[in-house]
């Protein structure tokens, strides 16, 4: 075919097959249109391609400063952390701090690159445009822009109110839904109280606590009808205190003595408390054994592990008596078959006792060497598994950020355990670590969160009353959380003993014992402080 034909019939048959939706008066377009439409379409490839670029070069560098903080030793402080608070505390809220930054930079990066890449796609119909069009340009200027946008994490202020926009109108009821499950918090409908504290109560008895912590700093920004009352104040430093978030306590306790003329609150983990009540009981009916129900090898393999759980099979007692002294080596087929147990034991209310606890974390730390990428991965699972069960928040985030610069992947997340391990000493006696108060042993107390009805350790609390020169108290100290299930059935049984007192109860859970009627079965005391 000529060149004086390349607008014929044949020419214009090609074109209508192209482009089907087309008139077929508007195929007698120019030549070059296809060729135009077709190079906005690799514009637009081009510039996903230099966005995943700059995505990818911004990684490496947040790694690369990241890697020069851990080889200084922390010596610089990654963030601002109040100076109010103690030094090993500091440490502590250094290493939480790195590991915020960490996630906040993977989901923001993760969220600029999924978000933006529907904006960048081509849209239907972009063959009819004509190129050069200042619609295609000012296209494409848009997703230039969005690409090279800054990904530095947003740093959050204190006592801010949240936007408008995060908060979407819900119609009103008057008693809110409660359910014995934590549901999604991005779920989680808007409902009306007559209070923000009984709006926090409710959402963080349903583990929503984001949208308790929102309730609560709402309400106290200044020019608020409670940024004055004293109770709001303590319930938001009880709720930091029942999540463990020691740098925004100091954020909040600062302001809190300064507006009503106190003292600076101290600070106190409510999850640490518990955690040392549940270590203490069970420490306490191991102190009285003498025999163990396993004693591990000098080199653990799949055998050794078979022999484990055969021995637990047959041991005798509620409580499980594990010695890890002897241990040298844990060969690399049992490593996956050993995380498995670790982690089925974490999720069990399942209740042991340690020996050599040292000893097995020794073996760990020696496998799972900072920067060393060709180790298998499946040892720093067992090594964070481990410090799970033993409930070592503090190892787990150091050793979770040695993770995450050593393989530049963010690190698994934090769980608390269910199961209980109390670490003994060489002589059989509890350590330090897992010391209880003595008054507090012998008495009757609540610990750590229940959720449902089941998980109300009543038998055991009324054992205690019933001892000899116990009062009518309930010590509430260490108890971080109550769904409506276990409320339910603590005012049953206290309605079927009445005269008894709730001790210590921190802010928010005692506004939902008081939402749920608990406080007409007993007389609820709310902590001090």
């Amino acid at each position: 075919m000529s060149k004086d034909d390349a607008g014929g019939l044949f020419s214009k048959v090609a074109k209508f097959v192209r482009n089907p939706l087309k008139d077929w008066s508007e195929l007698e377009g120019t030549p070059g249109a296809g060729a135009s439409d077709f190079g906005y379409s690799r514009e637009a490839l081009k510039e996903l391609m230099e966005r995943r670029q700059r995505n990818d070069f911004v990684r490496r560098r947040e790694f690369d400063m990241l890697r020069k903080l851990r080889q200084r030793g922390g010596t610089e402080d990654p963030g601002n952390i109040s100076s109010s608070l103690p030094s090993g505390d500091r440490m502590t809220d250094r290493r939480a701090l790195t590991l915020r930054k960490i996630d906040e930079i993977e989901a923001q990066m993760s969220q600029q690159w999924w978000t933006s890449e529907s904006a960048a796609t081509v849209p239907d119909g972009a063959d009819t445009v004509p190129a050069g069009t200042p619609a295609v340009d000012a296209s494409l200027a848009e997703h230039h822009a969005r690409a090279y946008a800054d990904t530095a994490p947003v740093v959050p202020t204190d006592l801010q109110p949240p936007r408008e926009a995060m908060a979407p109108a819900a119609p009103e009821v008057l008693l809110p839904s409660f359910s014995t499950h934590r549901p999604a918090c991005t779920a989680a409908p808007r409902l009306a109280f007559d209070t923000p504290l009984e709006e926090a109560a409710v959402r963080f008895a349903q583990g929503d606590d984001p949208g308790a912590e929102s309730a609560l700093r709402q309400a106290l920004v200044p020019g608020s009808a409670f940024a004055d009352q004293l109770q709001t104040w303590r319930a938001l430093l009880d709720f930091y205190r029942a999540t463990g978030d020691a740098e925004r306590f100091a954020e909040a306790a600062a302001p809190y003595a300064e507006r009503f003329g106190l003292p600076a609150p101290a600070w106190v983990s409510l999850r640490t408390l518990a955690r040392d009540a549940r270590t203490g009981e069970v420490a306490q009916r191991l102190d009285a054994r003498t025999e163990t129900d396993w004693q591990a090898p000098a080199r653990l393999d799949r055998p050794a592990l078979l022999a484990l759980t055969q021995a637990l099979s047959r041991a005798k007692g509620s409580v499980w008596r594990l010695d890890w002294r002897g241990l040298g080596q844990i060969e690399a087929d049992a490593v996956q078959p050993l995380t498995t147990l670790v982690t089925h034991w974490a999720l069990s209310p399942v209740q042991m006792g340690f020996l050599g606890t040292d000893e097995l974390l020794a073996v760990l730390a020696a496998a799972t060497p900072l920067g060393e990428r060709g180790v298998d991965a499946g040892w720093w699972s067992l090594h964070l598994a481990v410090l799970r069960l033993l409930n070592r928040l503090d190892d787990f985030e150091l050793v979770a950020l040695n993770y995450c610069i050593t393989y530049e992947i963010t690190p698994p997340s934090w769980q608390a355990p269910r199961g209980t391990v109390a670490e003994m000493g060489d002589a059989g006696l509890s350590s330090t670590r897992a010391a209880l108060d003595p008054a507090a042993a012998r008495g009757a107390f609540l610990a750590g969160e229940l959720a449902g009805a089941d998980s109300l350790p009543w038998s055991r609390i009324e054992e205690a009353l019933d001892r000899a020169g116990a009062g009518p108290e309930i010590d509430c100290a260490a108890l971080v959380r109550m769904d409506l299930a276990a409320a339910e059935a603590l005012r049953a049984r206290l309605g079927a003993r009445p005269g008894l007192r709730l001790l210590a109860v921190h802010g928010v859970l005692a506004e939902f014992l008081r939402l749920t009627g608990v406080d007409r079965c007993a007389v609820v005391v709310p902590r001090a402080g």
